[in-house]
């Protein structure tokens, strides 16, 4: 299992209890499967982290980031030829960046393009920050304020160095680190006012559409038996998922294991444009559930 999939299988635990998960920006609770079985009101009419029928995935598939920052409510990926694949979401866990003629709860990751001299250039003014010549674990006012966790990541020279920013860390970060780190999040949050414009190769956003998605479980695996048809025979084919927590499937999959489910009348605890949730508590089997996210073209680059 991949670092990203590692991620996202340890951030569904949080779901279960109340927390929005990867890249999510929050959730809608919508009961458990076990509450809602069968009653059809509380079924979605529609599945926003699934790109609309026919929609081509945005290409290539696949690409290891040279850039990745995580924190609250926001993600950044940027690859070595120029993709910058990000979101961000506010306080009522909507997207906040929207390609021309899209809709905010239907919005999920975007695009830009920035040329490779552009990378390159974004990738010596972080390096210039000095932050990752080796691991960090700061705690910093902003992040005390906030509640947050931040992971910023550098991949330079066949190393990947990071940068952990919790209100649990005991070291607190100096001026010099605390004013990076506010650069780096300028950078990132508004890069069409901070790069120069021959950094760019494609300014406009644009939707970024997904060739994959991870399914993932936490604390225990589900008992596919225990669940409603068509919902198990749907969820027991997928062995790797059910032994080892995570899988890569593609869109088309996904979007039979959704409708699977709903045809089962089992509604997810949550749905939005982030990911899926199906809460399996009160089924006769362990605490757990089942996650459902978009995968990023690192996590199909990795085995």
């Amino acid at each position: 299992m991949n670092a990203s999939i590692t991620k996202c299988v340890a951030l569904a635990v949080a779901v279960v209890a109340g927390v929005s998960g990867c890249g999510s920006g929050g959730a809608v609770d919508l009961g458990s499967a076990s509450d809602h079985m069968s009653a059809a009101k509380y079924l979605p009419k529609s599945f926003p982290v699934l790109p609309p029928v026919g929609a081509k995935p945005s290409t290539p598939a696949t690409g290891k980031w040279v850039i990745d920052v995580n924190y609250p409510h926001a993600e950044w990926s940027v690859y070595p030829d120029g993709r910058m694949i990000y979101q961000a979401y506010n306080r009522s866990d909507e997207a906040t960046i929207i390609p021309q003629g899209a809709d905010a709860p239907y919005t999920g990751y975007v695009q830009q393009r920035l040329t490779r001299r552009g990378v390159a250039f974004l990738r010596s003014t972080i390096l210039a920050t000095g932050l990752f010549r080796h691991n960090l674990s700061l705690a910093s006012p902003h992040s005390e304020r906030h509640h947050g966790y931040y992971l910023y990541r550098f991949h330079t020279r066949g190393r990947t160095a990071a940068v952990e920013v919790s209100p649990h860390n005991r070291t607190t970060a100096t001026p010099a680190q605390a004013g990076a780190l506010a650069q780096i999040n300028a950078l990132l949050t508004d890069p069409t006012r901070h790069l120069p414009p021959w950094a760019w190769a494609d300014r406009t956003i644009r939707p970024w559409v997904p060739a994959y998605y991870i399914i993932s479980h936490d604390r225990y695996a589900p008992d596919p038996s225990r669940l409603p048809a068509p919902a198990n025979a749907a969820l027991a084919q997928y062995t790797k998922f059910l032994r080892h927590g995570g899988q890569r499937i593609t869109t088309n999959q996904a979007r039979a294991l959704l409708q699977a489910f709903q045809t089962a009348g089992i509604a997810p605890k949550i749905n939005n444009a982030g990911e899926v949730f199906y809460d399996f508590a009160g089924l006769h089997m362990d605490p757990g559930g089942l996650g459902l996210w978009r995968a990023f073209p690192n996590d199909v680059s990795t085995p």
